[in-house]
C-alpha cells in the first residue's frame, strides 16, 4: 500500500473503512461529536500491489476475491487505476485501494467495489464542499453522469453517486473529530470548536460493475441523426427497457448551437428523473451529463466533429420518449482575440475588468503550470447572473463549459501549456464584469 506523504495525515484503516462503507449515511447524518456508529462486520480487503511498476500516484491493483458470485463487482483493474490516479492528483494526496463492501440502497443489493480511499486533516482540506465539487468535476470529465439517487449529507460529509453505462461509483466526502477533541455528545457538530488538525477526514470513492447488465457503452451501434435539406432539427421517438442505453450520433460544425428537447411519453413514476443525457464529442470533450436541465441549450458546439448523444434509463420501467435536436446555421461572429493577462512579480493574482453587449464574449489568455491550483472569480455590476465562464487548455481540455453556467472555477491544472478564459455574456442588455484569476 501507498502511505500518504504528508506526516499530518494518516493512513487508512480497515476500522475507517468498514465505518465510511458499511454506515455512510448515519456518518452524514451525524449532529453531534459522541455519537460514534459501531462497526459493521463486514471488512474491507486491502489489495496488496503486483509486481507491474504503476505511475507514482497509481495505487495496488485489484484482483478477484473467493467470495460468493455477487451481480455487483470491482471496475478492471485498469480503470480501478485510473480513477485513483486522477482522485489522487485531483487533491494532491496519494492514497490506497482495497475491495471493500458495496451496497446499492436503490436496487437493494450487495457486491463487492473497488474503493480508492484518502486521509487527511483539515490542514490537507478546505471543506467538504471544496473537495466534493472539485472531485465531481474530475469524475464527470471521465464520462460519469451523476445520479441524484444516491445523494446525501449532513453537517460532517456528503455522498455522490455516478453513473456510467454499467457501472455505479459512490464518492463519500466526510470528516469526523479527532478523540481528543472531547465534543459534547449531547450538542450538534457546529457547536463544537475544533482546530484544523482536529477534522478528520476520509474521502472514498468505491465503484462497482453491474454484471447483469447486457450492453456497455462500447457496445453501443450509435443511430445517426440526419437533418432533412434546409431543416435545422431532428426527431426522434424509441423505447428504452429497464436500465437501457440509446445512443445517437449526428455532425456538427464548430461554432454551431445546440439544444436538445426530450420529454418522457409514457407513464412512469418521476418522469424527469427515469432518464438521463449525456452528449459529448468525438474527440472526448463531455458537453452535457446527469439529469439536470436534460431539455435546454447545450451550448456552443466546440470543434466541427461528430457528436454522441446517450439516452439513459434509470428506472425499473420501459420509459417512451421523444428526443428533438435543434442546431441553427453557425453565427459569421468573429471569434474575440485573447487578451493576454500577465502577473506582476511575487503577486498570486491578477484583475480586469470589461464590458459586455449582449450576447458577445470576451476572452482572455495566461500561461500556468501543471499542478499550479487555479481560481477564477467572475463578478458584474448587475443582479443575478449575467455573464458565465468558459475555461480550456491550449491542448483542447475543457475545465469548465458554458452548460454549467458557472461564475467560480477552482481546480488543479492537468498540464503546462496556455489556459483561456472566456467571459460569455448570457444577458439582453450589456454588462459590465471583474474577472479575476489567483494562482498561488
Amino acid at each position: 500500500m501507498i502511505a500518504l506523504n504528508r506526516e499530518r495525515s494518516k493512513m487508512v484503516t480497515n476500522k475507517s473503512l468498514q465505518r465510511m462503507t458499511g454506515l455512510t449515511l448515519a456518518v452524514l447524518l451525524l449532529t453531534g461529536c459522541g455519537g460514534a456508529p459501531t462497526e459493521p462486520t463486514l471488512e474491507a480487503t486491502p489489495i496488496l500491489p503486483t509486481a507491474t511498476s504503476t505511475p507514482a500516484t497509481a495505487t495496488a491493483v485489484p484482483t478477484a476475491t473467493a467470495e460468493a458470485p455477487s451481480d455487483l463487482q470491482p471496475l478492471s483493474s485498469d480503470e480501478c487505476i485510473n480513477l485513483a490516479d486522477a482522485m489522487s492528483q485531483t487533491l494532491g494526496i496519494p492514497g490506497e485501494t482495497t475491495e471493500a463492501p458495496f451496497e446499492d440502497h436503490v436496487s437493494q443489493r450487495m457486491g463487492t467495489g473497488c474503493q480508492a480511499t484518502i486521509t487527511g486533516t483539515g490542514l490537507d482540506f478546505e471543506d467538504v464542499q471544496v473537495v466534493g465539487n472539485a472531485l465531481r468535476r474530475m469524475i464527470q470529465a471521465q464520462g460519469w453522469y451523476e445520479d441524484f439517487r444516491y445523494g446525501g449529507g449532513g453537517p460532517t460529509g456528503e455522498l455522490t453517486g455516478f453513473r456510467q453505462a454499467n457501472k455505479l461509483c459512490r464518492l463519500l466526502v466526510g470528516w469526523e473529530p479527532s478523540e481528543d477533541a472531547n465534543c459534547p455528545s449531547d450538542q450538534p457538530i457546529h457547536a463544537c470548536e475544533l482546530s484544523p488538525e482536529q477534522k478528520l477526514y476520509t474521502i472514498s470513492l468505491n465503484c462497482v460493475q453491474d454484471t447483469t447488465a447486457a450492453t456497455t457503452h462500447l457496445e453501443l451501434e450509435p443511430k445517426r441523426i440526419q437533418f432533412a435539406p434546409g431543416a435545422i432539427s431532428a426527431q426522434v421517438e424509441s423505447s428504452l427497457t429497464v436500465g437501457g442505453v440509446d445512443r445517437y450520433v449526428l455532425t456538427a460544425t464548430a461554432g454551431q448551437e445546440m439544444t436538445l428537447n426530450f420529454s418522457v411519453t409514457s407513464a412512469v413514476d418521476s418522469a424527469e428523473m427515469s432518464t438521463t443525457l449525456n452528449v459529448w464529442g468525438a474527440d472526448g470533450t463531455l458537453l452535457r451529463s446527469g439529469y439536470v436541465d436534460t431539455t435546454g441549450r447545450v451550448g456552443e458546439l466546440p470543434s466541427t466533429q461528430d457528436y454522441y448523444i446517450d439516452v439513459i434509463s434509470v428506472v425499473q420501467d420501459t420509459v417512451d420518449y421523444k428526443l428533438e435536436v435543434i442546431i441553427p446555421p453557425a453565427a459569421s461572429q468573429p471569434q474575440p482575440e485573447p487578451t493576454r493577462i500577465q502577473f506582476a512579480p511575487g503577486v498570486i493574482s491578477a484583475q480586469v475588468q470589461g464590458s459586455l453587449a449582449a450576447g458577445r464574449s470576451d476572452r482572455y489568455v495566461l500561461s500556468a503550470m501543471a499542478g499550479q491550483e487555479m481560481t477564477v472569480n467572475l463578478s458584474d455590476s448587475s443582479a443575478g447572473v449575467n455573464a458565465i465562464l468558459v475555461i480550456w487548455g491550449a491542448d483542447g481540455t475543457v475545465l469548465i463549459s458554458d452548460h454549467a453556467d458557472a461564475t467560480t472555477w477552482v481546480g488543479r491544472l492537468p498540464s503546462t501549456q496556455d489556459y483561456y478564459i472566456n467571459v460569455r455574456s448570457v444577458a439582453q442588455d450589456s454588462v459590465d464584469y471583474t474577472l479575476e484569476v489567483i494562482i498561488p
